[in-house]
Parts: structure tokens; sequence; C-alpha cells
């Protein structure tokens, strides 16, 4: 039978290989930078898992690595985008993370670090989303953060240590999300507060 773990991390490399359709599809446009640092983020996310001895939960951010390089390779040709300053600026903060761990030998260091860069690197896809929702397809981004949400439980026990990985990258997920669907449920909103205002009419 699967571990909990191994599931999130299939369920997480489903949502990439429907992902990579929808990129194939021209549905979705990855932007290059942001998930070229999310694999190199991943990768040292992994180490730093492994050292502070996460157990079932370390299938998820492996297998999150392996689909988000996949994708990064894929977006040499079908994304947008390409490295700034500020890219170069987190791919350095992560490198003196890894710095950090080496020398103090405490991966939390590293895995906080990592934690802050990828936050910083989603406000590009978010930003990208919110501008043009229709550059992302909302499938995927529902299924890395169902992942997420069993690595959590994986983790077996209360360890912010371990946690912390995989919430945020659920609360990132929902970001994208919201970013996508921010206009619908701004006319949702205003359909509602139409319908509630009528009702109030006809009643006097």
């Amino acid at each position: 039978m699967l571990s909990l773990g191994i599931i999130s991390g299939l369920v997480n490399l489903l949502g990439t290989g429907v992902y990579i359709a929808a990129v194939l599809k021209k549905k979705s446009s990855p932007e290059r930078a942001t998930w070229f640092i999310w694999t190199l983020m991943g990768s040292v996310a992994f180490a730093s898992q492994a050292a502070i001895g996460a157990g079932d939960s370390l299938w998820f951010v492996g297998l999150q690595t392996a689909g988000v390089a996949v994708v990064s390779a894929l977006s040499i040709k079908y994304g947008e985008g390409g490295f700034n300053r500020s890219d170069s600026t987190f791919v350095l903060l992560a490198l003196m993370g890894t710095i950090l761990w080496l020398v103090t030998d405490n991966a939390l260091f590293s895995l906080l670090m990592v934690v802050v860069v990828r936050a910083i690197g989603v406000g590009v896809t978010v930003v990208k989303t919110y501008a043009h929702p229709l550059s992302e397809t909302a499938l995927p981004w529902f299924l890395y953060a169902v992942s997420a949400v069993l690595a959590m439980i994986s983790v077996g026990r209360l360890d912010p240590a371990l946690l912390l990985y995989p919430a945020y990258v659920l609360i990132a997920d929902f970001a994208v999300m919201f970013a996508k669907y921010h206009r619908s449920l701004q006319v949702s909103r205003l359909a509602r507060e139409l319908a509630s205002y009528n009702h109030s009419e006809s009643q006097k």
C-alpha cells in the first residue's frame, strides 16, 4: 500500500502532467526565471528536509522538484520572460542559505531561505496571472495544493520545521488561483449585491 507521502508526491506529479499538457496546448505560459528558481530551490529544500529528519513527507519535495525541473526545461521553448537583476538576487540568496547551512550545520537556515526566495519568486507568477488570468490553468495549482495538504498530514507530528515547506506551497498555490479568478470573484460578488438590492427593493 502506498504511503501518504508517496501519494502526495504522485498527486503533485499529476498536477505537473496537467500543467505540461496546458503548456503544450499553449493554455499556460510558464515564467522562465520563476520555474528555474523553483527547481534550484526545490533541490535545496529536498537536501535541507532530509537533513532535518523528514521521512515520508520527503517524497512530496522530491517528486515536486522533479516535475518542476521538467516544466523549467519546457519553459525555454514555451515560456515567457527571462532573467533580470532581481532573479539573479534570488539565486544568490539561495546560495547564501546553502553556505549558511554548511557553515553552521543548521539545515533550517537553508530551508528558511528557500521559503523566502520561493515566496518572492512566486510573486512573479501571481502578478502575471493577476494581469493575464488566461495565462495560467487552475487545475494544476489545485492539485499542487491538495498534494501539499497530504504532505503536511504525512509528517505525522506537529513539527514546524517539516511543515514549513508544504505550508508555503499550499499558500502559494492558493495565491495563484486567487490571482486567476479574482475578476470572476468580483463579478460574482457584484451579482450577489445586485440580487440582494433587487430583493430588498421588491420587498418595499
